[in-house]
């Protein structure tokens, strides 16, 4: 297993703005679809573009929200920093045709809050990663460790906690400390990095921290690259993130719509990865017109284009087709010892 070190280093021409603002924003102005049309005349009847606009979307601020990089002005979408009190009531409701959440517990909490919701798409994949600025290896972490990490119950903990167990020996913690949100590791490990032996953290936040220690002089190390680690020691295994979850009502009663839309949210993740810069430039346009883009998205345009230039692709974001929602869900439900979904949670 390879160990990466690396040293922090300060921003220069990056300003990075917080990445988990708790407000939940929505458009002033809806955005404008404009359907391409030919004024040539001709007799070849063409098929008009289905509009897509009123399809109402709720996601969390953050990583997920790189899918949306040109729907800033759209009044129909609504991003939360703050998941646990508005995504989290929504799923035993109609009012939403779409939602984005972390795909394990938005199956497990659509489940109990009677299916209304299916899981139709995987936006992106792990960004969780052990750092340090005391020790700059896996095989410094013991059971007597101080660890902080985020979410006790979340697909980040649960990937920690079994490669701790299967790979470094390390079957339980004597003292893991667990806080609500990455945003608070966040502050944590650039305030006061040595209160910590280990900090668990996820992207884009890794690299905030990045930035902010270099601009002290401290050596943050990579520890583990857990997406990578568990990839290694389950034969490939895919970690999952953000999924996208679509209104079965919604879906039936208007499946070209919501068709449309899913096409379109295959195409920005697309372009997203591969031509970063269209996204920064939507992004940045975006931002020129609004004060509430970093609270509509979750971060600053310069984050992405650092993230995701050069093939890089920091956000995870999976393309439509390389992963397989159900299969790929339940290798990573079998690996971590979890059970498996039945076929009806997933949209068919």
């Amino acid at each position: 297993m390879k160990f990466n070190k690396i040293m922090a280093v300060a921003a220069s021409a990056l300003m990075l703005a917080a990445c988990s603002p708790t407000s939940t924003s929505s458009s002033s102005s809806p955005s404008e679809t404009k359907p391409n049309s030919s004024e040539e005349s001709s007799k070849v009847e063409t098929t008009p573009e289905i509009d897509t606009s009123d399809v109402k979307l709720l996601t969390p601020v953050g990583i997920p929200t790189l899918a949306f990089y040109d729907q800033g002005e759209n009044t129909n979408w609504t991003s939360t920093g703050d998941p646990s009190n508005v995504i989290a009531p929504a799923w035993g409701t109609d009012n939403y045709d779409a939602i984005v959440f972390d795909g394990i517990n938005g199956l497990n909490v659509a489940k109990k809050n009677g299916a209304k919701y299916v899981l139709a798409r995987w936006i992106s994949g792990g960004t969780f990663y052990v750092v340090s600025t005391k020790h700059d290896s896996v095989e410094d972490m013991t059971k007597d460790s101080l660890i902080y990490g985020f979410n006790q119950t979340g697909v980040g903990s649960q990937v920690f906690r079994s490669l701790a167990a299967s790979e470094w020996n390390i079957d339980k913690f004597n003292s893991i400390t667990y806080a609500g949100g990455v945003a608070q590791v966040l502050t944590a490990l650039t305030n006061t990095p040595e209160t910590y032996d280990f900090y668990i953290l996820s992207q884009p936040q890794l690299l905030n921290a990045q930035n902010a220690l270099g601009n002290k002089g401290i050596e943050l190390n990579i520890i583990s690259d857990l997406q990578a680690d568990w990839a290694e020691a389950h034969d490939g295994c895919f970690v999952p993130a953000a999924a996208l979850f679509v209104n079965k009502k919604a879906y039936s009663e208007k499946k070209d719509v919501m068709d449309a839309f899913l096409s379109e949210v295959d195409e920005r993740i697309e372009t997203a990865v591969d031509h970063p810069e269209v996204a920064v430039e939507a992004l940045t346009d975006y931002a020129s017109k609004h004060d509430n883009a970093q609270d509509r998205f979750g971060y600053a345009p310069s984050l992405v284009a650092s993230l995701q230039t050069g093939g890089k692709n920091g956000f995870n974001l999976q393309k439509d087709g390389e992963v397989d929602p159900l299969k790929t869900t339940n290798a990573f439900q079998t690996a971590i010892g979890g059970a498996a979904f039945d076929a009806t949670s997933f949209l068919n």
